[in-house]
């Protein structure tokens, strides 16, 4: 009888063990896929910092854009600027910013999440435009088809209590970068232009009021070259051709400013006359560091005041 009784009291124990094992399988499971999305968040912000993009499909794009909802955190950073847009509906706008990383760096982050390499860029910001009511709309990565759909899905600017005085656009760096063959100039600059010049007709269509700087592709460095900010590089050609391509697009719009600010990031060496990327204002060959972003928005300026926006002077009237 003992031993029976033993057996019963050791059949009870593992079916008590193995219930408590089964509730413990869901928690198990929970941090292994918590510890998955941690590894690949933390690959996904190596490639975007590093190239300046994500794997994309979007390089063809409709009329309407399309989007990249299969990146969770480019859906919910879209969402958070959803939202901003319907604040500024209420208060107004006065200066907007659409693009990519390099105009998300404004903001200080990647893919809505703060990011080191973009830490500073904010205070330049603020320095240039902390007077005014502004929007800085962009995504990492972004293509002109992802922010086409993104201006067609809650992030346009029809509805606005007040049309900006002035839409800042940068985009294309990612388009060019997905094109299939960049020997091929002529075509590259047309499909890279196309897709810059698509967010600037909507732009205009949902800004009535507001003139439209077209900021020209910035230079960028090649992986393949030594050292990598030389130049000319594989880029070099289909960006100053999808550029000429934009300028001209400018000139026969009106409410349009075609904005040409690569130069200041290049440097001519006196001894070997070859061209570099300067190292302190795009460190990375892509990105424009703190000190490269105030040039830039220095750069902007003329054009900001040709459509009537000086921040300077706002600030200086509200002392």
């Amino acid at each position: 009888m003992k031993h029976q009784h033993r057996g019963v009291q050791e059949q009870e124990w593992l079916q008590a063990l193995k219930s408590k094992a089964l509730c413990f399988v869901p928690l198990a499971l929970l941090g292994l896929v918590a510890w998955a999305v941690l590894i690949l968040r933390a690959d996904q912000g190596l490639l975007k910092i590093a190239h300046g993009l994500r794997p994309s499909n979007a390089v063809p794009h409709s009329s309407q854009g399309v989007p990249q909802m299969g990146d969770p955190y480019w859906a919910y950073f879209h969402e958070t600027l959803v939202q901003e847009v319907e604040v500024a509906k209420e208060r107004g706008v006065e200066l907007v910013f659409y693009g990519d990383s390099i105009t998300e760096s404004w903001r200080g982050t990647n893919t809505g999440q703060p990011w080191e390499p973009f830490a500073k860029t904010p205070e330049v910001f603020t320095k240039h435009y902390g007077s005014m009511r502004t929007g800085v709309y962009a995504i990492s990565g972004d293509t002109a088809g992802n922010l086409l759909w993104r201006m067609h899905h809650g992030e346009g600017l029809r509805g606005l209590t007040m049309s900006p005085q002035a839409v800042v656009v940068l985009i294309g760096t990612n388009d060019l970068f997905h094109q299939p063959d960049l020997a091929d100039v002529e075509a590259v600059a047309v499909n890279v232009s196309t897709g810059a010049t698509e967010v600037v007709e909507v732009s205009l269509e949902q800004a009535r009021g507001a003139q439209v700087l077209l900021l020209g592709l910035l230079p960028r460095g090649g992986p393949a070259v030594e050292p990598p900010g030389l130049q000319p590089c594989r880029f070099t050609a289909p960006i100053e051709a999808a550029n000429e391509r934009l300028q001209a697009y400018a000139a026969s719009r009106k409410r349009v400013d075609f904005v040409e600010c690569g130069h200041v990031f290049l440097e001519k060496h006196k001894e070997s006359g070859k061209v570099e990327l300067i190292a302190e204002l795009m460190p990375d060959v892509l990105h424009p560091s703190a000190h490269g972003m105030d040039l830039l928005a220095q750069c902007l300026q003329p054009h900001l005041s040709k459509a009537g926006i000086n921040p300077t002077t706002r600030r200086l009237r509200s002392l």
